[in-house]
């Protein structure tokens, strides 16, 4: 996924299974389940990002792993507006 997003204004972040962080390993043991939660973010936290910018990463992705949900997710006066995954920065 790394590569993936490698040349866009987007960057994967990190990868949770059952709310709890995975990727980059943290150390954690979690009893993983087919059902996986990736987060990109912006490169440039400041920057704008377009909705085109998003969806030419997701054709990238889905030329190589099956995916069922996409989210945006917002800051609400520079406070994330969504709930971390177990052992998120």
């Amino acid at each position: 996924l790394e590569q993936l997003s490698a040349g866009t204004p987007l960057k994967l972040k990190m990868i949770s299974n059952r709310g709890t962080k995975v990727y980059p390993p943290a150390g954690a043991i979690t009893d993983c389940v087919d059902h996986w939660f990736c987060r990109f973010v912006n490169r440039a936290p400041d920057g704008g990002l377009t909705d085109e910018q998003v969806f030419a990463l997701l054709q990238r992705v889905a030329g190589q792993h099956r995916w069922t949900h996409l989210e945006k997710l917002h800051e609400l006066d520079g406070e994330p507006g969504f709930t971390k995954a177990q052992g998120e920065d």
